[in-house]
Protein backbone atom coordinates (compact mmCIF):
# COMPACT_ATOMS: atom_id res chain seq x y z
CA UNK A 1 0.00 0.00 0.00
CA UNK A 2 3.05 2.11 0.76
CA UNK A 3 4.47 1.60 -2.64
CA UNK A 4 1.02 2.40 -4.26
CA UNK A 5 1.14 5.89 -2.29
CA UNK A 6 4.67 6.74 -2.93
CA UNK A 7 4.10 6.06 -6.49
CA UNK A 8 0.82 7.82 -7.13
CA UNK A 9 2.74 11.04 -5.23
CA UNK A 10 5.43 10.94 -7.79
CA UNK A 11 3.00 10.87 -10.88
CA UNK A 12 1.01 13.66 -9.25
CA UNK A 13 4.74 15.54 -8.85
CA UNK A 14 5.79 14.75 -12.41
CA UNK A 15 2.23 16.20 -14.04
CA UNK A 16 2.52 19.23 -12.14
CA UNK A 17 6.22 19.79 -12.78
CA UNK A 18 5.44 19.32 -16.57
CA UNK A 19 2.67 21.36 -16.58
CA UNK A 20 4.43 23.89 -15.03
CA UNK A 21 7.33 23.42 -17.47
CA UNK A 22 4.71 23.88 -20.30
CA UNK A 23 3.11 27.08 -19.07
CA UNK A 24 6.78 28.78 -18.68
CA UNK A 25 7.81 28.09 -21.66
CA UNK A 26 4.90 29.34 -23.14
CA UNK A 27 5.18 32.42 -21.45
CA UNK A 28 8.59 32.92 -22.74
CA UNK A 29 7.83 31.57 -26.15
CA UNK A 30 5.05 34.47 -26.10
CA UNK A 31 7.52 37.34 -24.16
CA UNK A 32 10.09 36.41 -26.93
CA UNK A 33 7.33 36.61 -29.68
CA UNK A 34 6.23 40.25 -28.74
CA UNK A 35 9.63 41.54 -29.03
CA UNK A 36 10.10 40.28 -32.26
CA UNK A 37 13.10 38.07 -31.15
CA UNK A 38 11.44 35.45 -33.53
CA UNK A 39 14.42 32.21 -33.23
CA UNK A 40 14.23 32.46 -29.20
CA UNK A 41 10.25 32.22 -29.61
CA UNK A 42 10.52 29.37 -32.14
CA UNK A 43 12.91 27.10 -29.48
CA UNK A 44 10.55 28.29 -26.58
CA UNK A 45 7.37 26.87 -28.39
CA UNK A 46 8.96 23.96 -29.05
CA UNK A 47 9.61 23.36 -25.90
CA UNK A 48 6.19 23.74 -24.98
CA UNK A 49 5.44 21.61 -27.56
CA UNK A 50 7.09 18.82 -26.10
CA UNK A 51 5.29 18.98 -23.01
CA UNK A 52 1.98 19.25 -24.18
CA UNK A 53 2.28 18.12 -28.10
CA UNK A 54 -0.57 19.38 -30.61
CA UNK A 55 -1.58 22.64 -27.90
CA UNK A 56 -3.15 25.15 -29.94
CA UNK A 57 -1.79 28.11 -28.85
CA UNK A 58 1.92 26.63 -28.59
CA UNK A 59 1.32 25.58 -32.17
CA UNK A 60 -0.17 29.08 -32.90
CA UNK A 61 2.77 30.87 -31.88
CA UNK A 62 5.16 28.44 -33.05
CA UNK A 63 3.05 29.34 -36.42
CA UNK A 64 3.69 33.39 -35.80
CA UNK A 65 7.19 33.19 -34.74
CA UNK A 66 8.05 31.15 -38.06
CA UNK A 67 5.63 33.84 -40.09
CA UNK A 68 7.90 36.60 -38.66
CA UNK A 69 11.06 34.88 -39.05
CA UNK A 70 10.01 34.24 -42.88
CA UNK A 71 10.06 31.12 -42.89
CA UNK A 72 7.15 30.37 -44.25
CA UNK A 73 6.66 27.04 -45.62
CA UNK A 74 6.61 25.87 -41.56
CA UNK A 75 4.05 28.92 -41.10
CA UNK A 76 2.28 27.24 -43.65
CA UNK A 77 2.09 23.93 -41.59
CA UNK A 78 1.92 25.46 -38.06
CA UNK A 79 -0.92 27.43 -38.61
CA UNK A 80 -2.98 25.41 -40.83
CA UNK A 81 -3.00 22.83 -38.18
CA UNK A 82 -3.74 25.02 -35.11
CA UNK A 83 -6.59 25.81 -37.52
CA UNK A 84 -7.73 22.28 -37.49
CA UNK A 85 -6.80 22.06 -34.02
CA UNK A 86 -9.05 24.92 -32.86
CA UNK A 87 -10.61 26.90 -35.63
CA UNK A 88 -11.41 29.79 -33.07
CA UNK A 89 -7.86 30.10 -31.66
CA UNK A 90 -8.17 33.73 -32.74
CA UNK A 91 -9.78 36.41 -34.98
CA UNK A 92 -7.07 36.48 -37.21
CA UNK A 93 -5.33 33.02 -37.59
CA UNK A 94 -7.58 33.57 -41.40
CA UNK A 95 -5.24 36.58 -41.98
CA UNK A 96 -2.04 35.09 -40.98
CA UNK A 97 -2.55 31.90 -43.00
CA UNK A 98 -3.39 34.50 -45.32
CA UNK A 99 -0.09 36.35 -44.95
CA UNK A 100 1.61 32.76 -45.03
CA UNK A 101 0.21 31.62 -48.20
CA UNK A 102 1.16 34.87 -49.81
CA UNK A 103 4.82 35.02 -48.89
CA UNK A 104 4.95 31.53 -50.28
CA UNK A 105 3.56 32.47 -53.56
CA UNK A 106 0.65 30.71 -53.03
CA UNK A 107 -2.05 33.68 -54.37
CA UNK A 108 -5.11 31.32 -54.81
CA UNK A 109 -4.79 30.03 -51.18
CA UNK A 110 -3.66 33.73 -49.94
CA UNK A 111 -7.04 34.83 -51.45
CA UNK A 112 -9.84 32.35 -50.22
CA UNK A 113 -8.04 32.93 -46.12
CA UNK A 114 -8.44 36.27 -46.81
CA UNK A 115 -11.60 35.86 -47.65
CA UNK A 116 -12.42 34.43 -45.02
CA UNK A 117 -11.01 37.01 -42.90
CA UNK A 118 -12.62 39.61 -44.46
CA UNK A 119 -16.36 37.62 -43.70
CA UNK A 120 -15.66 37.67 -40.20
CA UNK A 121 -15.99 40.94 -38.92
CA UNK A 122 -17.51 43.74 -41.62
CA UNK A 123 -14.06 46.00 -40.11
CA UNK A 124 -12.08 43.32 -41.36
CA UNK A 125 -13.34 43.66 -45.21
CA UNK A 126 -11.41 46.71 -46.02
CA UNK A 127 -7.77 45.02 -44.84
CA UNK A 128 -8.77 41.80 -46.39
CA UNK A 129 -10.06 43.36 -50.04
CA UNK A 130 -6.12 44.90 -49.60
CA UNK A 131 -4.65 42.02 -48.93
CA UNK A 132 -6.94 40.53 -52.38
CA UNK A 133 -5.76 43.29 -54.38
CA UNK A 134 -2.01 42.61 -53.79
CA UNK A 135 -2.18 38.51 -54.71
CA UNK A 136 -4.25 39.48 -57.73
CA UNK A 137 -1.81 41.79 -58.97
CA UNK A 138 1.10 40.12 -57.40
CA UNK A 139 0.21 36.87 -58.89
CA UNK A 140 -0.70 38.80 -62.35
CA UNK A 141 3.04 40.07 -62.37
CA UNK A 142 4.46 36.51 -61.50
CA UNK A 143 2.86 34.70 -64.24
CA UNK A 144 3.57 36.90 -66.87
CA UNK A 145 7.63 38.73 -65.47
CA UNK A 146 9.00 41.20 -67.96
CA UNK A 147 12.10 42.63 -68.65
CA UNK A 148 13.35 45.25 -67.11
CA UNK A 149 16.40 47.71 -66.54
CA UNK A 150 17.10 49.10 -63.68
CA UNK A 151 19.53 52.51 -64.48
CA UNK A 152 21.35 54.54 -61.47
CA UNK A 153 20.01 58.28 -62.45
CA UNK A 154 21.89 60.20 -59.85
CA UNK A 155 25.57 58.58 -60.73
CA UNK A 156 26.22 56.86 -57.55
CA UNK A 157 25.69 59.99 -55.39
CA UNK A 158 22.66 59.07 -52.95
CA UNK A 159 21.80 62.39 -50.88
CA UNK A 160 18.15 63.19 -49.81
CA UNK A 161 19.14 66.65 -51.58
CA UNK A 162 20.75 65.37 -54.91
CA UNK A 163 17.47 62.87 -54.69
CA UNK A 164 15.01 65.34 -55.00
CA UNK A 165 17.13 66.97 -57.81
CA UNK A 166 17.04 63.59 -59.74
CA UNK A 167 13.51 62.89 -59.68
CA UNK A 168 12.35 66.64 -60.24
CA UNK A 169 14.63 67.66 -63.15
Amino acid sequence: MLRLKVFLLIIICSSALHAQNFRRSLKKGDQYLNESNYSKAISYYKKALEHKPGNADATYGLGLAYLFDFKNDEAVKKLTLVRQLNPKIGNNIDYYLGLAHQFNYNFDEAVRYFDLFGDKKKKNRYTADLKIEECLTADSLYSNPKPVVVENLCNGQFTAARLHTCLNG
